[in-house]
């Protein structure tokens, strides 16, 4: 397995595996959150990964994963490849490999329930910085024009218009959200996608809400007999 990062080309996973492990080498109470992207190149090699990552402490470790989606203008083509993959039963495809890791004992993130947000953008002091100091909204509008603010001597100057439009779409205001029986949960989606094509951002999970709902249930079942088993072998000790 590898995956193509590097301004040459070259392979990254080992070299990023070998990071994780170092990590937990050199901490002793620090976890990781680990997003696994999936598209077509990897999707059959989604296994092989969770069971690679078995020798990592899985009591600091945590495992999500989500579609490979486009981040920019000049990935569409990838975008369209990934879509068709995905397919109709999209949720479904991605839902398997939750429940296999939660098999394998590790503990499963599942976003829109584990935190009081939709994504980084709505946590306060999360911003991204660009090469330039540019300011983002978050990690997918980094496209030319999405900049809000810049990082100058006196701090971060935001382009006050640019900032509040980012602001300005209120799920609970929002006739059609407040219909979604996701909601609270999703804080009305991807920011992104509502303020630059006016669509909904919403989240994968509307389009099968009972496969999520047994997910959910399935994940949470195991993580509760895994910390049950954990106590009485601690009460043997």
């Amino acid at each position: 397995m590898t995956s193509i990062g590097l301004k040459g080309g070259g392979p990254t996973y080992d070299i990023m595996f070998e990071n994780i492990k170092n990590f937990f080498e050199l901490t002793k109470e620090s976890r990781i959150t680990l997003r696994v992207n999936v598209g077509p190149d990897n999707y059959d090699a989604i296994y092989k990964l969770v069971d690679a990552l078995e020798i990592l402490p899985k009591d600091r470790l945590r495992i999500y994963f989500r579609w490979i989606f486009q981040g920019g203008e000049t990935e569409k083509e990838i975008h369209r490849e990934v879509m068709n993959f995905r397919g109709e039963n999209s949720y479904e495809k991605l839902a398997k490999f939750y429940y296999y890791a939660s098999q394998k004992g590790f503990e499963t993130f599942l976003p829109i329930l584990s935190n009081p947000i939709y994504c980084e953008y709505d946590c306060e002091s999360s911003i991204l910085i660009g090469p330039k100091g540019e300011v983002f909204p978050c990690t997918v509008a980094v496209n030319e024009g999405n900049e809000f603010g810049k990082v100058t001597n006196n701090g971060i100057e935001y382009d006050k218009t640019k900032y509040l439009l980012w602001y300005k779409h209120d799920a609970f205001q929002d006739e059609e959200c407040k219909k979604c029986e996701l909601l609270p949960q999703c804080f009305g989606g991807c920011r992104n996608a509502i303020v630059n094509s006016g669509v909904r951002g919403c989240p994968e999970e509307k389009t099968a809400l009972e496969s999520f709902a047994r997910l959910w249930y399935f994940t949470k079942d195991m993580e509760r007999k895994l910390k049950a088993v954990k106590k009485d072998e601690n009460i043997k000790v």
